[in-house]
C-alpha cells in the first residue's frame, strides 16, 4: 500500500506499507506536469530497519479493470539495486481486487 500526497511536483512525500499496514518505507517522489502526460517520473526511498535506499522511476499505466467497469491507473516503481536484482512496487489496485484476480500483477509488469 502507498500513501502519497496525491500532488506533483518535487519531493512529494510518500510511504510505502505491507498489506498488514506495517510502514516499509520512506521517501519521496518527484513528478511534473509533463512527466504525468507522459506517464513517468522518479522515486527515492528508505526502506527497512536497515534504511536501504532505493532510487528509482515510476510509470504510470492504465489497465482493463476486471470488474468491467473501465480501466484502473496503476503506478509501478521499479529500480535497481546494489546487488544487480530489480526491485518494484506497484500502486492503485485495490488489495480485495488482487486477492481475487492475482493475475492483475503479472499483467502490469508486462
Amino acid at each position: 500500500m502507498v500513501e502519497t500526497s496525491g500532488d506533483l511536483g518535487n519531493n512529494q512525500p510518500m510511504r510505502l506499507f505491507s498489506n498488514q499496514g506495517k510502514q516499509m518505507c520512506t521517501g519521496s517522489y518527484s513528478i511534473s506536469m509533463f512527466e504525468a502526460v507522459a506517464g513517468a517520473g522518479t522515486f527515492s526511498l528508505k526502506c527497512f530497519d536497515d534504511g536501504s535506499a532505493v532510487n528509482g522511476e515510476l510509470h504510470v499505466k492504465s489497465i482493463a479493470n476486471p470488474r468491467g467497469n473501465g480501466t484502473l491507473d496503476v503506478i509501478i516503481g521499479t529500480a535497481d539495486i546494489l546487488t544487480g536484482e530489480q526491485v518494484a512496487w506497484i500502486a492503485g489496485i485495490p488489495y480485495a481486487l488482487i486477492k481475487k484476480h492475482p493475475e492483475l500483477i503479472e499483467n502490469v509488469a508486462q
